[in-house]
């Protein structure tokens, strides 16, 4: 059976990521694995709660952290620094609660699609629920919440690499371009036969509620970030198309601020007169750089 590798990655989902672990144990049960939690920029107990459960039930399972709140860092460091050896790499986020059988259903659905660099699941409940798995079966995609990557793939970031830039959003969403242009957006057309959809259910996940202050502020702040990523998305497909993915830079804030620079005043004021979109160019920092990006992995949370 093949090796399977399983990333997890939380930022504040103290009330989530213990049933997260519990649910890929239970669909990681009889296949050789290894087991990956990466908490980012957490402000509340995630990272305890991990610790906790590996303690109790999953001594192998490694746990780092990162204060730097940017699931991009995360991702760049696993695959370029942290990645086991592994046949298969499977990302879950921590919100979700995998199916029994999701890990077998991704895996199964690249064997059935050799040309396939990934496979991803869709949402199945949800008011969006059906728009989502819509769209990725008819344009392709790839969902953040829950996909598979091959070896050969991750291997080929790797080798070329190519990092998310820090704090983007939307780094599925270049994960599948990756994908499905076969990492040459110039001179390979978007092949969606490269990701592989599952439309079965494979996870779910506590729906917010609008009674609950904090699900109201997630909702919001969702909000918000699906507007930075529209503006991500626009800057990407303006360096991909013209100088590859070699060349996305290193932070995700500049290269949204570059793309600004470059629209004609009538795009800005259209922008800014979207309310989520003018919140989110006000959280812009494009000359902020971290001064360090790396994760740590202490042995018990201090």
């Amino acid at each position: 059976m093949a090796r399977w590798s399983v990333s997890v990655f939380a930022k504040n989902e103290e009330d989530s990521v213990s049933s997260c672990l519990a649910a890929v144990d239970a669909a990681l049960a009889g296949s050789p694995s290894v087991v990956t939690v990466i908490v980012n920029g957490s402000t509340d107990r995630t990272f305890e709660r991990v610790c906790r459960y590996r303690d109790g039930r999953r001594p192998d399972m490694r746990a780092f952290r990162s204060s730097l709140a940017s699931k991009a860092n995360a991702w760049n460091s696993f695959v370029h620094d942290l990645k086991p050896e592994a046949d298969l790499y499977f990302f879950v986020d921590a919100y979700a609660r995998v199916e029994p059988d999701a890990f077998r259903r991704l895996a199964a659905a690249l064997e059935r699609h050799p040309q396939a660099h990934a496979a991803t699941s869709v949402p199945t409940t949800g008011r969006s629920a059906s728009l989502v798995a819509g769209n990725s079966i008819e344009h392709g995609g790839l969902h953040g919440t829950l996909h598979v990557l091959r070896r050969e793939f991750v291997d080929d970031i790797v080798h070329r690499g190519i990092r998310q830039p820090f704090g983007l959003y939307r780094g599925d969403g270049l994960i599948g371009a990756m994908a499905m242009h076969d990492f040459d957006a110039r001179r390979n057309r978007w092949d969606k036969q490269r990701v592989a959809v599952v439309t079965e259910p494979t996870w779910h996940h506590r729906p917010l509620s609008p009674f609950r202050r904090k699900d109201l502020e997630r909702h919001f702040n969702r909000l918000v970030m699906q507007a930075r990523g529209r503006l991500e998305n626009a800057a990407i497909r303006d360096i991909i198309y013209k100088d590859g993915f070699e060349a996305l830079p290193q932070h995700a804030d500049a290269m949204i601020g570059d793309w600004l620079s470059r629209q004609s005043a009538a795009t800005l004021l259209r922008l800014w007169l979207e309310p989520f979109t003018a919140l989110a160019m006000r959280k812009l920092r494009p000359g902020h750089v971290p001064d360090r990006t790396g994760l740590e992995m202490p042995g018990r949370p201090a």
